[in-house]
């Protein structure tokens, strides 16, 4: 019990010592508060899970690289949306001229999301509808963030050949 006192105690100087600087970090590469705060918690959760194996002056280069990978990570993942969106737009205005074009379009869009099987469907109305992080809707959903990445970039590619065989 005493250790487990001792290596929490640490744990919580760790954390002291080392969150503002890592937040500012984070957020001079990320731009956004709240996804630094994010960031620099999952990468304490991760040292956590490595405490108090890790020696001790490694530890704060491994928490530097874990949020350097982490922002690198989401940056990333910003990037992949982002040019979904650009691309649903740009279709979405080319359409926009023939009305009844752009509404055969959703509705082939619609169908192809409804033959998704129900985890991906939910997954897609999180990250895109409800502008759920990964990590987010792992959590809601009960699947790992690896899990939803694969299911989006999946899904997506799923639609774009489809859609692309129907033109």
């Amino acid at each position: 019990m005493w250790k487990k006192n001792v290596a929490k105690e640490e744990f919580e100087r760790l954390f002291r010592a080392h969150y503002e600087e890592l937040f500012v970090r984070a957020f001079s590469i990320l731009g956004e508060e709240e996804e630094a705060h994010d960031v620099v918690h999952e990468a304490f959760a991760r040292l956590w899970q490595r405490f108090p194996k890790s020696e001790s002056h490694t530890v704060r280069a491994f928490l530097y690289v874990t949020v350097r990978n982490l922002c690198i990570d989401s940056l990333r993942r910003k990037q992949a949306v982002d040019r979904y969106r650009e691309w649903w737009l740009q279709t979405d205005l080319e359409a926009g001229r023939e009305t009844e074009e752009q509404e055969e379009r959703l509705r082939r869009v619609e169908k192809l999301l409804a033959k998704l099987p129900p985890l991906t469907q939910k997954i897609l109305e999180a990250c895109f509808f409800r502008q759920r992080t990964y990590r987010e809707t792992g959590q809601e959903l009960g699947v790992s963030e690896s899990t939803v990445k694969y299911q989006v970039r999946n899904a997506l590619r799923i639609v774009r050949d489809q859609m692309k065989e129907n033109e």
